[in-house]
């Protein structure tokens, strides 16, 4: 994803488009921050994954929120499909981060109930 965001940033920026760069260059920037917060830990925390799955969620649906919005304005042919592609994979991006940090969740909280003692038999 930090490579298609970034990708997508470089075009839009080719195109003259500086505004609309910062949407994935954030998501490059975030992405990156949260990679080099977890790099080196033993247990990744899986708390700052949740909140970059719900940035990612949110960009998503106020992409699709802004393209409805101007629904009426008329755009060049491809231009809707684009946003909508790049919503898309955004969102994915920000379900599948979810499966991510549920995964770290459940085997943090089993490495956590293995160690307890569980009493005199």
């Amino acid at each position: 994803m930090i490579v298609f965001a970034g990708g997508c940033a470089l075009v839009a920026i080719g195109a003259g488009a500086w505004p609309l760069a910062a949407i994935p260059g954030g998501i490059v920037v975030a992405n990156l921050l949260v990679i080099l917060a977890v790099r080196g830990q033993r247990k990744p925390a899986y708390v700052a994954f949740v909140v970059l799955a719900g940035l990612d969620l949110l960009i998503g649906t106020l992409m699709l929120v802004v393209l409805a919005a101007n629904a009426g304005v008329a755009f060049d042919g491809t231009f809707p499909i684009g946003v909508m592609a790049v919503a898309g994979a955004i969102m994915l991006k920000g379900i599948l981060t979810v499966l991510v940090a549920v995964r770290l969740w459940r085997r943090d909280t089993a490495a956590v109930a293995d160690r307890e003692p569980r009493g005199l038999n």
